[in-house]
């Protein structure tokens, strides 16, 4: 193919909701356990609790 033009691909319903699920969990497991990462490598206001600080806990 010499002209370089976008490839088109035709997706049905069952590739759309297996892909959303895909982003969805991927989401749901850098919110969870990123926290937890960064709290044991010392980042501050993270120490080892295992969450990121939300609502009142991230003003104080």
């Amino acid at each position: 193919m010499a002209g370089g033009g976008p490839i088109v691909r035709s997706a049905n319903l069952g590739t759309e909701l297996r892909a959303g699920l895909t982003a969805f969990m991927v989401m749901a497991y850098i919110i969870f356990v990123n926290p937890l990462i960064l709290g044991f490598a010392g980042v501050p206001g993270l120490e080892g609790k295992g969450r990121s600080p939300t609502g009142s806990e991230a003003a104080s």
